[in-house]
């Protein structure tokens, strides 16, 4: 039977956690106490997309410069932060399968086929993150005696949808010149 998919995919690495769906939890990131500074992390971002506007207004070149040399300053302390938190938690990155649509991961948990989930993924060397609803396809027990995870997002934030679709872009030009 042949295969088909809707999304490309690639293996990367990652820091990925799966909880269990709480319909009392409001926001995917309140199940991801331990990545507290990651909420912080997705303020920066919108405000730096709020800002993308006026900054394409001004005209002095000087001026974009020091912004962007500003903004530059805020992504390496960003990201600092961000590893500082990783560091704590314990969790290891680990190789994935990822498309738009979906990701395949080593867990702790087993999940049961059409459970949903909330997804964290923070993405090696790049620090990119998202957090995602999705839907549970198989959960099958890991030779290392976790349980691999394949699910299919099927709420996730368009912005961190683009971003995502960038990422694999990128990732997949830079798996083919390494060959």
């Amino acid at each position: 039977m042949e295969e088909r998919r809707e999304f490309f995919r690639i293996d990367d690495m990652a820091f990925v956690c799966g909880r269990r769906w709480n319909e009392q939890q409001l926001s995917i990131p309140e199940y991801f106490p331990e990545f507290k500074f990651l909420q912080l992390h997705g303020e920066l971002r919108l405000l730096e997309q709020d800002a993308l506007t006026t900054y394409q207004k001004i005209d002095d070149e000087h001026v974009k410069h020091l912004l962007d040399i500003q903004n530059r300053k805020i992504d390496v302390l960003s990201k600092y932060l961000l590893i500082k938190d990783l560091a704590q938690t314990g969790i290891e990155p680990q190789k994935i399968v990822i498309s738009e649509g979906g990701i395949g991961f080593r867990g702790d948990m087993q999940f049961a086929a059409q459970e949903t989930i909330a997804v964290a993924i923070i993405f090696t060397p790049s620090y990119l993150s998202l957090f995602a609803e999705a839907t549970v396809v198989a959960c099958n027990p890991s030779l290392d005696g976790g349980f691999y995870v394949h699910a299919e997002f099927f709420k996730i934030p368009e912005s961190d949808r683009q971003r995502l679709a960038r990422h694999l872009l990128a990732e997949q030009a830079r798996q083919r010149n390494s060959r």
